[in-house]
């Protein structure tokens, strides 16, 4: 082998091994990490298959989706309520500080008939792919609210009366609450706290608390 040869070789072999460790550096680090969207979650925000950056060097802001973690497992979230925020939902909107939090697109149930799913068919094919389940002559489906807004059928979502517990938030909160309505809960130093925008379909700080800074993985940056 000629001593050129050999010495693009080993050029080859250490740039390689130089870019093998380096991004081996940024995930360890958390610089700079990927994940796939598997959970609907934070549908229609985040979608099942899109894939995503994080990184730790970016700190949070009200809002930012962040990842974190939950019995040893990854999970991403809205970033909804930092340390000295009073959070309260009231029949499913979102009040941050006592302000309505307008500008985040969620995702609700809605009952409907035979007639209003057709046509939400026909405008949106990837309503076919949403969770509808039969119920006595309507539909439950999981929809995002600004196609119900637009197609007249907001009136329909499903909201849980406020002071019915549901098992599991109640459980976890000590009170009444349920998806729809809850708190007021007021966000303890060193904790954020989370929901999907997803809302009736989400495992977020209703279910789990309040999320310790310690648990905290990086805020997303982008998404593809």
């Amino acid at each position: 082998m000629k001593r050129s040869t050999l010495i693009i070789l080993i050029g080859a072999f250490v740039f390689i091994a130089l870019l093998v460790f380096s991004w081996v550096f940024v995930r360890i680090s958390g610089i700079l990490n990927t994940y796939e969207i598997t959970s609907t979650a934070n549908e229609p925000s985040l979608l099942v298959g899109k894939n995503i950056f994080t990184s730790n060097k970016k700190d949070p802001k009200r809002f930012d989706f962040i990842a974190y973690k939950n019995d040893g497992i990854t999970v991403l979230h809205r970033l909804c309520g930092l340390p000295g925020d009073t959070l309260q939902l009231i029949e499913g909107k979102l009040f941050v500080n006592n302000k309505p939090s307008l500008s985040i697109p969620t995702k609700h149930n809605y009952l409907i008939t035979e007639v209003e799913l057709d046509l939400l068919k026909s405008k949106y094919p990837e309503v076919s792919n949403e969770l509808i389940t039969p119920q006595v002559s309507r539909y439950l489906i999981s929809l995002a609210d600004n196609m119900a807004i637009e197609n007249g059928i907001s009136n329909k979502r499903v909201i849980s009366k406020n002071g019915i517990r549901e098992q599991y938030v109640g459980e976890q909160w000590n009170n009444d609450y349920n998806l729809d309505n809850f708190g007021p809960v007021i966000v303890p130093n060193e904790c954020y706290f989370v929901l999907g925008d997803n809302r009736h379909y989400s495992a977020d700080s209703r279910y789990i608390g309040f999320v310790h800074k310690s648990k905290y993985v990086g805020t997303v940056i982008d998404t593809w």
